[in-house]
């Protein structure tokens, strides 16, 4: 009995995929139709060849693991050009945003997002 490993081999062999780019997404988008997740609108995130990223949707939802993985992955791989453009995506948190978070409390809570660095120190 073939495992799932050769299989996935074998058809990516027939199929000439490769996983790298933006082939390489349409690619996997195409496998995870072939391992049976299959996008029940046939036209979300309609891909070159194909293949949808609503099927590769799907599977991650159905998959969490999978979606760990790839944070993980993405964690290890420590890219400089990743960690300044995740850097510019995080918001300071304006005055009024601060006021809100803080209840209105004047001296460090242990619940407050914002307060915690301060009630751990103590």
């Amino acid at each position: 009995m073939e495992t799932l490993q050769e299989l996935i081999d074998e058809y990516s062999d027939q199929e000439k995929m490769h996983f790298e780019g933006r082939r390489g997404l349409e690619n996997l988008c195409k496998l995870i139709e072939a391992l049976g997740y299959r996008d029940t609108l046939q036209y979300f995130g309609q891909l070159n060849n194909g293949a949808c990223i609503g099927s590769l949707t799907d599977f991650l939802e159905d998959n969490s693991g999978c979606i760990e993985a790839m944070i993980t992955w993405i964690s290890k791989m420590n890219n400089p050009e990743w960690r300044e453009s995740i850097k510019s995506s995080l918001n300071e948190l304006t005055e009024e945003e601060q006021e809100e978070l803080h209840s209105g409390h004047s001296e460090p809570e242990e619940d407050c997002p914002l307060c915690k660095p301060f009630v751990e120190e103590e």
